[in-house]
């Protein structure tokens, strides 16, 4: 879904737009529907109606995540100042579905585990976070703080917060995909066949890339693949996106 919002470049998409797109990725009818719905009613989607059509916008930490990954694609890793950002939760077990709902919504939106209790992120995250930390349920506590670290021992913490060795590896497995798609293809029509190429070929890598947490360049690993990636996923868009933009966009023109 985030990736058909990114190719129409639009904030907010009418439903049988959306089901029509959705149908070019092999996506039917009553599948998309049904995921529309879904998505609605986890608070991944908010609605709209203008007269008796119904429009659809990204929404809450999903919506966080899909900007994190947009804007931060390309973009300026930001620098270490000494210490992270935390959430400390106390949760008890007879509420353990609220706390695996904000450590899912927190992770999506970037945080990563140091521990049972405490989440970790390089920047404030909390006003993504704001509707579910609101939700917290009597008898549990959602507390911001900060965690200082000489560099060293932050990258340490950070290795195993995120996972980095295996996102890493996850990394150079789509830095294979695309280097060989970039040489076996030329430049495409604007058709449904381009924008079912083009989701095949990066929507696999928008998905793993909500796994970076951008960290700093002291925090990461040697030879940290995400620049690369970028590179890559660069060329994909210059080769890809304006056909597919072009022919998403002639879907919006003939549900008006």
């Amino acid at each position: 879904m985030p990736f058909l919002f990114g190719v129409t470049g639009a904030d907010e998409l009418a439903g049988v737009v959306l089901v029509r797109l959705l149908g070019d990725l092999g996506v039917g009818a009553a599948a998309a529907r049904a995921q529309l719905a879904r998505m609605r009613i986890d608070g991944q989607l908010a609605a709209s109606h203008r007269g008796r059509q119904a429009h659809y916008r990204l929404a809450g930490p999903f919506a966080a995540s899909f900007r994190h990954v947009r804007d931060a694609s390309g973009g300026g890793a930001p620098r270490w100042d000494g210490h992270f950002h935390a959430l400390l939760y106390q949760v008890p077990e007879a509420q353990r579905a609220y706390r695996d709902r904000l450590r899912r919504m927190a992770q999506l939106v970037g945080y990563g585990l140091m521990q049972q209790g405490v989440l970790i992120a390089v920047r404030d995250l909390t006003g993504e976070l704001g509707a579910v930390i609101a939700e917290c349920p009597a008898g549990c506590r959602v507390q911001a703080a900060t965690i200082a670290l000489p560099a060293a021992d932050a990258a340490e913490v950070a290795r195993a917060a995120w996972d980095l060795e295996a996102v890493a590896a996850t990394f150079r497995g789509h830095i294979g995909t695309l280097s060989a798609a970039l040489a076996a293809e030329g430049s495409p029509p604007p058709t449904a066949a381009t924008l079912a190429r083009f989701a095949e070929v990066l929507n696999a890598v928008y998905v793993d890339l909500i796994r970076d947490p951008r960290l700093p360049a002291a925090l990461l690993p040697p030879d940290w693949p995400r620049p690369e990636l970028d590179r890559l996923m660069g060329r994909v868009r210059e080769r890809f996106l304006p056909a597919a933009s072009r022919y998403a966009r002639s879907v919006m023109a003939e549900a008006e």
